[in-house]
């Protein structure tokens, strides 16, 4: 997302709360699922003045920034649109009720830039490393077609014969497999096999996003071993990312690696947020015992 004008958005919050510090930026990464809670400063523009948000992200599946065609710019390309509609510099009030002027900055409280937020306690030390994959699968039916049917969550499994972890697909009608016990903080680490970014939500958690891994997933597949992802520097999180969160997008060969403290009992689900990967097999229990 951006703006017409080449505005600023001071984002302040994510998915689950405060940001550490105000994250500036012209241009907001947002999957499905993900939230964002943003601070604009109208307070210098004309009154009739017209700012559109608008949409750069793909038509087409999203696998990163690096080969993205942005949205049609006439229909899908559209969001919103602002108006400004009153002058802050005025020495007049609209109404008997209404408060005093504001001064320059279109506001009588606390200027962006000087913003403290509360602080954002980090989680305790994982006792738990969970390894999970998204996978796809490809058409059994037609040989002519070549592409995926269908988007699978699952584990990663040590296969015996190839001595390393293997992908292991599974179905919603599976038994659970993620099953954290309660008060447990675990460490996940979500191997991407498939040419998508996934944004994979689990429910009733806030979790840190503790980095990526670019490309450890496949490198591990294409050595035919567990260790080469580790030679691999990993990546911090975005600036964006630095709160709670309960939303990561899942970049495609990627190792993308988070900790969450599983702090309510119950059985919930975690799963892909495109709407039709979770309705089709993207989709998994979670039940914290």
């Amino acid at each position: 997302l951006t703006l017409s004008n080449g505005g600023t958005f001071h984002q302040i919050g994510s998915d689950s709360g405060f940001l550490p510090t105000v994250v500036k930026t012209t241009q907001l990464l947002l999957a499905a699922g993900e939230r964002a809670d943003v601070i604009i400063d109208f307070s210098t523009l004309p009154v009739g003045t017209k700012v559109q948000l608008l949409n750069l992200g793909p038509d087409a599946p999203f696998g990163g920034m690096a080969d993205m065609v942005s949205a049609d710019p006439a229909t899908t390309g559209q969001v919103m649109e602002f108006r400004v509609a009153w002058d802050p510099t005025a020495r007049t009030v609209k109404n008997k009720n209404a408060p005093p002027v504001p001064s320059t900055t279109g506001s009588t409280g606390t200027p962006v830039a000087k913003l403290k937020l509360p602080a954002v306690p980090k989680l305790p030390a994982s006792t738990v490393t969970r390894k999970v994959s998204l996978n796809e699968i490809g058409s059994t039916s037609s040989p002519a077609f070549n592409g995926p049917v269908m988007g699978m969550l699952g584990t990663m499994q040590f296969d015996q014969a190839m001595q390393m972890d293997m992908p292991m697909p599974m179905r919603w009608m599976h038994p659970a497999t993620e099953t954290p016990k309660l008060g447990s903080c675990e460490t996940w680490e979500i191997h991407n096999f498939t040419m998508d970014a996934h944004p994979i939500h689990l429910h009733l958690v806030a979790f840190e996003v503790v980095g990526r891994i670019p490309g450890g997933a496949m490198a591990n597949m294409a050595a035919m071993t567990n260790t080469a992802a580790a030679a691999i520097p990993m990546l911090p999180p975005e600036p964006h990312e630095t709160g709670r969160k309960d939303t990561v997008v899942c970049y495609p060969g990627d190792i993308t690696i988070i900790k969450a403290l599983f702090d309510i009992k119950g059985n919930y689900v975690w799963h892909c947020h495109i709407l039709d990967h979770e309705d089709n097999e993207m989709m998994r229990p979670l039940n914290v015992i």
